[in-house]
């Protein structure tokens, strides 16, 4: 099963900004993609 959250939440969770977030998650060498308007919508309903 693959949980989706948004940049945003998961910044939000790690108690950092989105771009701190994104840096951390480059520099990690974690690819990261937007989230699709349904996988927003299915994660508003979580």
């Amino acid at each position: 099963m693959t949980r989706l959250i948004s940049l945003r939440k998961g910044a939000e969770i790690m108690g950092i900004d989105a771009e701190e977030l994104l840096q951390i998650l480059d520099l990690l060498g974690i690819e990261f993609s937007y989230l699709s308007s349904e996988d927003i919508e299915q994660e508003q309903r979580w």
